[in-house]
């Protein structure tokens, strides 16, 4: 929210400017606080990222959104007030810079899948004004959790018991700026693999060495459809 006010001729007797870092994609909102001595007014606002200008003859208010400039830093536009009166030619600018932060970009890398007793590992590919304040969300079957580790590890060991078969679980992480900026990744998706089974039995006579041992194997395994044995 913004409002221009200055003290200067008589025409004008009275325009304050209050300002902070705004969020890119957010909308800026103007308040006219100039004071004019006479009627009819006109107003032009300048808004300084080469898009149209804003004229009125009575405003209160005048609402715009800057460019999307994805990255880190800020851009900074100066915003530029020509205040008129029509009937006794006096006139009066007033130029303030407001300032934009670039919106961040969340963003990160994890494998398609992994096995119950590995360790998911996502890898941050964010970018925009750091240091970020990470929160990492993971759902799944049975499975909710997160993090605000920059580099968070995931250990899915207890939630997917052994045996046959996979269950999918989504990954999401927001980032927010030093400034307050906000960003939400895509969800990516990572397949959970159960560990197989592993188990034999086998039977033979030992009450007559030498015997021949016969080995029943009973495995439960795991297959991909690039598998082979």
């Amino acid at each position: 929210h913004l409002s221009i006010r200055r003290q200067r001729q008589m025409c004008i007797r009275d325009s304050t400017y209050t300002s902070g870092i705004i969020c890119n994609e957010r909308t800026v909102t103007l308040t006219n606080t100039t004071s004019l001595t006479g009627s009819p007014n006109s107003f032009r606002v300048i808004w300084g990222d080469g898009s149209g200008d804003f004229t009125s003859t009575s405003f209160v208010t005048a609402n715009h959104r800057f460019p999307i400039i994805v990255g880190s830093g800020t851009t900074t536009y100066p915003v530029r007030l020509i205040a008129r009166n029509t009937t006794t030619g006096c006139s009066d600018t007033t130029t303030e810079n407001i300032v934009i932060q670039n919106k961040p970009f969340s963003d990160f890398a994890i494998p398609s899948d992994i096995c119950a007793n590995e360790i998911l590992v996502p890898i941050d590919q964010s970018i925009g004004s750091v240091p970020f304040i990470y929160n990492w969300l993971v759902t799944g079957p049975s499975i909710n959790r997160t993090s605000t580790s920059p580099t968070p590890s995931f250990n899915f060991a207890s939630d997917v018991p052994d045996g046959i078969g996979s269950i999918t679980c989504s990954v999401r992480l927001i980032i927010t700026t030093p400034n307050g900026c906000r960003d939400t990744s895509n969800v990516k998706t990572v397949i959970v693999k159960r560990n197989p089974i592993a188990n034999f039995t086998f039977s033979g006579n030992s009450s007559c060495p030498p015997t021949n041992v016969s080995q029943l194997a009973n495995v439960t395994v795991n297959f991909d459809a690039s598998s082979s044995i």
